[in-house]
């Protein structure tokens, strides 16, 4: 996911349909390693602590982009769905 816009860390922004929350500060131009839930949302591939590795029994993603009418059932079961992601790449 490429930004073409900057966002500053613990903010969340609502463009384009979309609902962003982001831990740490994002400058146009980055581009960030996601995964992708359906079409509604996409998680980046780290966790909130920048590990590739979840330390904690349930960790979460450092940016979330949401679709702004996704319900909370929906917006758990994708983080529910990265967390499964993470826990099997590379097996």
């Amino acid at each position: 996911m490429e930004f073409k816009i900057n966002v500053k860390g613990g903010e969340m922004i609502h463009i384009n349909g979309f609902q962003i929350k982001t831990k740490r500060p994002i400058k146009a131009g980055d581009r960030i390693p996601v995964i992708l839930v359906g079409l509604s949302s996409m998680l980046s591939i780290e966790t909130e602590a920048g590990s590739r590795v979840a330390n904690t029994a349930a960790p979460l993603p450092w940016l979330i982009n949401h679709k702004e009418d996704l319900d909370a059932n929906a917006r758990s079961g994708a983080i529910d769905i990265w967390r499964l992601a993470k826990k099997h790449v590379g097996k």
